[in-house]
């Protein structure tokens, strides 16, 4: 397998058989607005797909179509410099400005720089190696830099609290004993001593949901739609290590 670093999204993967001696391309043409341009700067083949990096972002080719990943609305639009797989279920990316991780099984991303203790130096990485003890070494602009911690020691984010909640616009002072009304707009804000702030992602899931949703922010709107009890369970993520508070 092999791929070239400059195309017009028509030529840039080819593969030589081992009975051959030429390596024909398998590209799928890529339809690329006026202003963009395909780099390609490495690849990887995982869950019988394979992963580019790209000045497009993450592409993924499962040998019928081409995609463009969405890896998080906070980094779209970001190149990916290089690509990493992780053992277990995804790759650690190396962009211009941040390390981020996606996890290919659930389809998720987000950023992982912090957790390694690599806050500020992963500027302009430009390529990705995991050691045999798992840690991260990471080639940039400034030099090459090691993480501290192994890529598998998860440290645990603090637990998210409730900071204050509106009734229709009215303070509720006492959370676990007020009766409310259905058919209301209830207002939550949920907090979490975790920094950097900006690295923090809030989820949350009603009775009976077995599936997150992420928080815009740190604050829910609900219509409470039924009588009876309910709850909301919130929780923290940063790097992929959630702690649970329900709430």
């Amino acid at each position: 397998m092999a791929f070239t670093p400059f195309s017009n999204g028509a030529d840039y993967l080819f593969h030589k058989p081992y009975n051959d001696t030429v390596f024909h391309s398998i590209s799928i043409p890529i339809e690329l607005k006026a202003e963009e341009k395909l780099n390609t700067f490495g690849f990887f083949i995982k869950e019988k797909s394979i992963w580019l990096a790209t000045s497009l972002g993450l592409l993924e080719y499962d040998h019928k179509t081409v995609k463009r990943v969405q890896i998080d609305p906070s980094y779209s639009g970001l190149p990916i410099r290089s690509i990493c797989p992780n053992e277990q279920s995804g790759f650690i990316l190396a962009t211009p400005k941040e390390l981020l991780y996606y996890d290919v099984q659930n389809s998720d991303g987000n950023l992982f720089a912090s957790s390694m203790n690599l806050s500020g130096l992963t500027v302009n990485a430009r390529s990705l190696l995991i050691s045999r003890d798992k840690k991260v070494w990471i080639g940039t602009s400034r030099g090459v830099y090691r993480s501290s911690r192994s890529i598998d020691d998860k440290s645990k984010t603090p637990q998210p609290q409730l900071a204050f909640a509106n009734a229709d616009r009215k303070r509720i002072s006492h959370f676990g004993t007020t009766v409310l009304p259905y058919n209301i707009l209830l207002s939550m804000t949920v907090t979490s001593v975790t920094f950097p702030e900006e690295e923090r992602l809030f989820e949350f899931r009603r009775s009976n949901d077995q599936k997150w949703n992420r928080l815009n922010g740190s604050t829910i709107d609900i219509i409470t739609s039924r009588p009876g009890e309910q709850s909301i369970e919130f929780r923290t993520r940063k790097n992929r290590s959630p702690t649970i508070g329900v709430m």
